[in-house]
């Protein structure tokens, strides 16, 4: 229900601000904004770290901004030893006229991953966290304790991150006329599909074996820092003619 209400919340922000764009459209300036990022985040699985580069229209308005953006996202766990890669769009808006040098700002972006380099990689029973090898436990097949012990593994195996979602709100700093650096905090949402096993015998599970299982999916919060830098090139002016 939480994950309901969140979005539902998201999507009221974006029809009173669309409203908002649409009044404002005859006083409105449109660019190119082409812009990186770097964020640092937290969730109960650990850090992560983020990289994104998006490009798209921003529509410059008497009293603030609106841009929408197709985005490409890298993300790591924090040792890199999980790596995606995810494509998606992006949506802002800027408080304030332009010529401020600063501006508050709300951000929402929403990825989903296209590739891994971790598929079927273990992944911690509970935590969901990265591991590089399977949990174990023991058990006695003898009588009081007496008998062999036979070696048990079990884990989880990654198998993807189909949305990652976020919300950032954050402050634009103009550095020269087209030139902004933005520092912004969000939180989200990252939805985490894996598949549950416990065997015996050899360590190594065949992907043949693994892919029979069900996948299961989670959905963690996550808290990132960002910054980054953002270039406006001018593409469409429009001016009021005087009468």
């Amino acid at each position: 229900m939480s994950f309901y209400h969140n979005h539902k919340g998201i999507h009221i922000i974006l029809i009173m601000i669309t409203i908002n764009a649409t009044m404002a459209f005859s006083q409105s300036r449109v660019d190119l904004a082409v812009g990186v990022g770097n964020a640092v985040g937290m969730s109960e699985r650990g850090l992560h770290l983020d990289a994104t580069l998006y490009v798209g229209p921003q529509m410059e308005m008497h009293k603030g901004a609106i841009g929408l953006y197709g985005l490409y996202q890298f993300s790591g766990s924090s040792t890199y030893a999980l790596q995606s890669h995810l494509l998606g769009v992006g949506f802002d808006y800027y408080i304030l006229k332009e010529a401020r040098r600063f501006r508050p700002f709300i951000e929402i972006n929403a990825t989903s991953e296209i590739a891994s380099n971790y598929r079927d990689g273990y992944l911690q029973m509970d935590s969901w966290g990265v591991q590089s090898r399977p949990e174990t436990y023991t058990i006695l097949l003898g009588s009081h304790g007496s008998g062999p012990e036979l070696t048990r593994y079990y884990s989880r195996f990654y198998v993807g991150t189909p949305i990652y979602s976020i919300i950032f709100i954050g402050l634009n700093i103009r550095i020269v006329d087209a030139l902004n650096l933005n520092i912004s905090g969000g939180v989200g949402l990252r939805g985490i599909q894996s598949r549950a096993y416990d065997w015996g015998g050899s360590q190594v599970v065949s992907t043949d074996v693994l892919h029979q299982l069900s996948i299961g999916t989670k959905w963690f919060r996550t808290y990132s820092a960002k910054i980054g830098l953002r270039y406006n090139f001018a593409l469409v002016r429009k001016e009021n003619k005087k009468q």
